[in-house]
C-alpha cells in the first residue's frame, strides 16, 4: 500500500513539474490524471509455480481463495446416482456445491442426468452442438476418437492450458515419476491431455476375487493361502458336492467385470468389451490381439471345465452386472466385486452369519509373475472434459484443478466441514451422522457421492484411505492390500504412451467393428460349450479374416518403428 501511495505522489509531482515549464503559450499545460491499475479478479496459477522445460508443474500449488472474484458462472453436465435425494431447489442448493462456490468464487449451474439417460442425453447435446462448459466423460462419450473430439472443436486439449492446472499435471507426471501407468492414462500423448481424470493419491485395486469364507473354512480351505486356479476349482467343487451351493461361481455375460482383471494370470483381458476394440499387448515384441491368444485358449479351457462340473451359474449369459445376482446371493461361493460389493453381498444374504472375504489374485502357478493387465494406475472412474466453446476456458480449467489441490482435498473427499465431517479430539477426520447414519436412509458410500466428490463421474484427487472413515472401514484397506499383493513386471504390456498415428487409428476404427462383433458372438460361446474347444483354431482364423490380420499388422508396424 505504501508503494502505491508513493507512486501516486510521484506521478502528481511530475505532473506539476511539467505544468510549470511548458505547455500552451501564455498558460499552463493541461494535466491528465492517471488511473490506478486495478487488480485482476482472477487469481490464476499461471507464472506462480515451478515447472519443467515443458511447462509441467514440478510442485503442488496452493490457490489464493477465492480464485475468482468476478461474477462468473460455469455450466456442468454430470450424473447423480440418487436423484431422489436432491431437494426441489436443485443440486446447486446443497451443502457441497454451495461450499465449493464459497471457496472458489465460481457459481456453477449443474445439469444433472440419471444413469440410464446419460448416453442418450449426451447424444442430444452433441447433435445440437450444445455442450456445457464442463462435461462428465465428454471426450470419452464422443462418437469418434478422443483426438477427434478435440480436433472437431468440441473439447480442449488440456495440455494447451497447463499453466492453469499445475496440480493435475503434477499428479500425473511428478507425484511418482515411476508411475508410468498413471502418466499414460492422463497423457494420451506427451502433448495431448483430453480430460481431467479422477485420480487416487495412492495405488488402489478396486476389484478382485471374493469367496464365501465361512463355507471355505468349514470345508478346510484357508482364504489367505488360496492362490491357484486348481485350488479354486477344488474349493468350488467341495461347496457344490457338500450342498452349500448348486453353482458357486457367478460370472458375467462379458466373462468378467471391466477392471476386475480376475483372469490376468492367463496373460489376457477376460472382459469382453462389446462396444470397443481393446488395445493389444505384445510378447517378445509380437502383437497379441485380446481374446485371440494362447492365454485365451487356456482361459476358455478352464472355464469350460468349470461349466462341465456344474460350478458356473446356468444363467450367467444373462448377467450384465453384479446386481443381476443379488437374488442369488445365498448361492454365491466365488465372485468378483468391489470392496463395497462385499458389503452388498452380506447385506443381501439371508444367512446372518455369512462371511464374504477377499482372496489374492488367482494364479496358474503358485510362484507366477504377472506380465500384463495389472499395471496399477491411480486413475479412477470419474472424468471431466472442458468444452472448446466455454466462455472462460482458463477459469474452467482452474476450477477443475482446484479439485486436485491441497486446499480442495478435504472438501472433495469429505464434503463440507461441520456437515459431513469434522476433526475428532485426536485431530483425525471423522464422518458425521449425516453420512454414518443418514436421516434419509442413504448408505455411507452413496452419501459421499452426493455430499462430496462424485468419483464415479467427476474429477478430483481421492484419498485412497477414505474408506477408513466408514463403519468397519479398516476392512477396505485390508481388501486392497490383499488384492494388491502380487508379483508383476509388466514386460508384455503395450509400451506406455505409444499410440497409433491419426491415419492408422482411423484404419483400425474402420476395421474394428466387424472384429469386435465376431469376437463378441464367438468368444463367450466357448464357456458353456456352445462352441467346443476343438473349434478354437477355426475361431481365431475367422477373427483374423474379419479384420484381425489387418489390425495386427498396423499395430506391429507401429511397435517395430518404436523399437527401432
Amino acid at each position: 500500500m505504501k508503494r502505491r501511495i508513493a507512486l501516486l505522489m510521484a506521478v502528481a509531482l511530475l505532473a506539476a513539474l511539467f505544468a510549470g515549464c511548458g505547455g500552451a503559450k501564455g498558460g499552463s499545460a493541461a494535466v491528465t490524471s492517471t488511473p490506478a491499475a486495478t487488480e485482476s479478479p482472477y487469481h490464476f496459477a499461471k507464472g506462480n509455480f515451478a515447472a519443467d522445460a515443458r511447462g509441467i508443474a514440478t510442485e503442488k500449488y496452493d490457490y489464493r481463495l477465492p480464485f475468482c472474484e468476478a461474477d462468473e458462472t460455469l455450466t456442468f453436465w454430470t450424473v447423480c446416482w440418487n436423484p431422489e435425494y436432491i431437494p426441489e431447489e436443485g443440486f446447486n442448493s446443497m451443502e457441497f456445491p454451495q461450499e465449493l462456490k464459497k471457496q472458489t468464487g465460481v457459481n456453477v449451474e449443474y445439469t444433472i442426468v440419471t444413469m440410464d439417460a446419460m448416453q442418450q442425453n449426451f447424444a442430444t447435446l452433441l447433435a445440437a452442438d450444445d455442450m456445457r462448459d464442463l462435461m462428465m466423460h465428454g471426450a470419452t462419450y464422443y462418437s469418434g476418437t478422443v483426438k477427434e473430439a478435440v480436433e472437431d472443436g468440441y473439447f480442449i486439449n488440456i495440455y494447451d492450458y497447463r499453466d492453469y492446472c499445475p496440480n493435475y499435471m503434477y499428479e500425473a507426471a511428478y507425484r511418482d515419476p515411476n508411475d508410468k501407468a498413471t502418466y499414460s492414462d492422463v497423457f494420451y500423448e506427451d502433448d495431448f491431455v483430453y480430460s481431467f481424470w479422477d485420480l487416487y493419491d495412492g495405488p488402489v485395486v478396486n476389484m478382485g476375487p471374493v469367496i464365501r469364507a465361512d463355507w471355505a473354512e468349514k470345508l478346510g480351505f484357508n482364504r489367505e493361502t488360496i492362490r491357484t486356479w486348481d485350488e479354486v476349482f477344488n474349493m468350488m467343487t467341495a461347496m457344490k458336492s457338500q450342498g452349500y451351493s448348486t453353482a458357486p461361481w457367478q460370472i458375467m455375460s462379458t466373462v468378467e467385470i471391466s477392471g476386475a482383471q480376475v483372469f490376468a494370470s492367463f496373460d489376457t483381458v477376460g472382459y469382453v468389451n462389446t462396444g470397443a476394440f481393446q488395445t493389444p499387448f505384445q510378447i517378445d515384441n509380437k502383437v497379441q490381439l485380446i481374446h485371440l491368444t494362447e492365454g485365451d485358449r487356456e482361459l476358455m479351457t478352464y472355464l469350460n471345465k468349470c461349466w462341465n462340473a456344474g460350478l458356473i451359474d446356468p444363467d450367467w449369459a444373462g448377467a450384465s452386472s453384479n446386481n443381476d445376482y443379488l437374488d442369488k446371493v445365498d448361492n454365491v461361493g466365488f465372485f468378483a466385486t468391489t470392496a463395497s460389493g462385499i458389503m452388498t453381498l452380506e447385506q443381501n444374504c439371508s444367512d446372518p452369519n455369512a462371511v464374504f472375504a477377499t482372496i489374492h489374485k488367482v494364479q496358474r502357478t503358485p510362484d507366477q509373475t504377472f506380465h500384463v493387465g495389472l499395471a496399477a494406475s491411480r486413475k479412477s472412474y470419474g472424468e471431466t472434459s472442458v468444452s472448446a466453446k466455454c466462455h472462460n476456458i482458463e477459469l474452467a480449467v482452474t476450477w477443475c484443478d482446484f479439485r486436485f489441490s491441497k486446499g480442495g482435498y478435504n472438501l472433495m473427499n469429505y464434503g463440507k466441514q461441520g456437515y459431513t465431517w469434522d476433526y475428532n479430539e485426536a485431530g483425525d477426520i471423522q464422518l458425521t451422522d449425516q453420512v454414518m447414519n443418514n436421516p434419509q436412509g442413504l448408505a455411507t458410500t452413496w452419501c459421499l457421492l452426493l455430499y462430496a466428490l462424485n468419483n464415479l463421474a467427476d474429477c478430483g484427487l481421492e484419498d485412497s484411505n477414505r474408506k477408513l472413515y466408514y463403519p468397519g472401514g479398516e476392512k477396505y484397506i485390508e481388501y486392497n492390500e490383499i488384492w494388491y499383493d502380487y508379483h508383476y513386471d509388466g514386460i508384455w504390456e503395450w509400451p506406455f504412451g505409444l499410440n497409433l498415428s491419426d491415419e492408422d487409428q482411423q484404419k483400425v476404427n474402420d476395421l474394428a467393428g466387424d472384429l469386435v462383433t465376431y469376437i463378441t458372438e464367438n468368444y463367450v460361446a466357448f464357456v458353456d460349450g456352445s462352441k467346443p474347444m476343438s473349434e478354437w483354431d477355426a475361431y481365431v482364423s475367422g477373427a483374423m479374416a474379419n479384420g484381425g490380420d489387418a489390425i495386427a499388422a498396423i499395430y506391429q508396424a507401429t511397435l517395430d518403428a518404436y523399437n527401432a
